[in-house]
């Protein structure tokens, strides 16, 4: 999404990929996401898992030499949360059991919530770590810390607070948007006030249509390129609004950029 460039950074011109495909197949050796072999997505996750334990080390170096309190920006708390996101993304990509999985998706949670710190813009990671917790069922207990830190810094979001309101009875929902402009957030808005058949009509849409743009996914637009930078482009979002919606996703289940087998849980 366009609020991605204050997570990555970068300025691109808004810009339709015609040549996307948006029909998903379980590729060779059953790897879910289009474009890369499963020994990219094996190279990826070792990497990543080296990556991973080279921050936990150097995170505890620094806890042993200067105090636990010593990162007063959380610095090292968020970057170890992204590592274990990355592993997730890897893993489903190249097509790994997801319960496997969900063990990233709790510490990558964790320490999100360890890492929360209000002058740092989380929005992005936020979203994807709230839906992960949607469809993947995480303990509620995440939930209720994540909404008590939103609460406390007034972090007010549509979307946020709806993906909490799932798990958080007492959540709030917050009528209106971080990043008001932001085409897909407002689609992705308007898809949860619409009756379910709309809803799914416009949900298919939006995986179609508005998911991979430049203007949408920005530094991470044709990541697929690159030799190192591709993950999958997973529209996790889209997900957990279906599921919390209950809609029927026959009509964009096939979608290359919807992660389906999350669904089916």
């Amino acid at each position: 999404m366009s609020f991605l460039k204050k997570l990555f950074g970068g300025q691109q011109p808004n810009q339709l990929n015609t040549n996307a495909p948006t029909v998903s197949t379980f590729t060779r050796e059953g790897v879910r996401a289009q474009y890369k072999s499963k020994e990219y997505f094996d190279s990826k996750y070792v990497s990543i898992q080296k990556r991973l334990e080279s921050d936990l080390a150097f995170y505890q170096k620094l806890i042993d030499e200067r105090g636990e309190h010593y990162d007063k920006y959380k610095l090292s708390e968020f970057i170890i949360g992204r590592d274990y996101e990355m592993l997730f993304d890897a893993g489903f990509s190249r097509g790994d059991n997801v319960l496997s999985l969900k063990p990233f998706v709790e510490k990558a949670t964790y320490h999100f919530i360890q890492a929360w710190h209000l002058e740092e813009d989380n929005y992005s990671q936020a979203l994807s770590i709230l839906s992960l917790g949607v469809l993947l069922d995480v303990d509620k207990t995440y939930f209720d810390q994540i909404d008590a830190l939103f609460r406390k810094d007034h972090y007010n979001d549509y979307l946020l607070s709806y993906l909490l309101r799932y798990k958080v009875s007492d959540t709030i929902i917050v009528p209106t948007l971080l990043f008001p402009d932001d085409d897909a957030l407002k689609s992705l808005m308007d898809i949860t006030t619409s009756s379910i058949p709309e809803a799914q009509k416009k949900m298919n849409h939006f995986l179609s249509n508005q998911w991979y743009t430049r203007q949408n996914l920005e530094s991470l637009y044709n990541a697929h390129l690159s030799d190192d930078k591709y993950l999958g482009y997973w529209s996790y979002e889209a997900a957990a609004i279906t599921k919390i919606m209950k809609l029927d996703d026959s009509s964009y289940k096939d979608n290359a950029y919807y992660p389906y087998d999350l669904m089916r849980l």
